[in-house]
């Protein structure tokens, strides 16, 4: 149980540290909670032991896994009133705060992203305008000369 709650908070705290709103992390956080692999781990164990029969190990399984889609299920159904009761339990300063750091993180995103078009920009244009002079360099003097005698003819 301690071990859900903790990978629920943790997930909640890492979205919000990765600049999204509360809303989209406590429903990350709540979406993501379950972990029902360690139980799949212990009936393999069980299995390659011989404590347990091959019949019991596809039904361990089968109701593990039936259990935890149900539980995520209800969690993820449930990530709109826990937001909601978070929302209402916070300070307005903290709100104002998650709510700053978020606008902020999306803005660095829009930044960088529009600095990275601006550079491949300036980086083609530089790269054709070399390919260009060269081209008229070379052109003038070895295509040039071997097309004079052609069109005085």
């Amino acid at each position: 149980m301690f071990c859900c709650l903790a990978n629920r908070f943790f997930v909640t705290i890492g979205a919000l540290i990765a600049g999204q709103p509360l809303k989209i992390a406590v429903q990350s956080g709540m979406s993501l909670s379950q972990i029902g692999e360690f139980s799949f781990i212990i009936a393999t164990l069980g299995l390659s032991l011989n404590v347990t029969s091959n019949f019991l190990y596809p039904v361990a399984v089968c109701c593990v896994s039936d259990h935890y889609i149900y539980i995520t299920i209800r969690m993820i159904r449930s990530s709109e009133g826990v937001y909601k009761h978070l929302e209402s339990a916070l300070p307005q300063s903290w709100k104002n705060l998650l709510s700053r750091y978020s606008i902020d993180a999306q803005h660095i995103t829009e930044i960088s992203d529009w600095n990275r078009v601006l550079r491949s920009y300036f980086v083609n244009v530089i790269v054709f305008s070399v390919i260009i002079i060269a081209m008229i360099i070379l052109s003038t003097r070895y295509i040039s000369p071997l097309s004079c005698g052609v069109w005085m003819a």
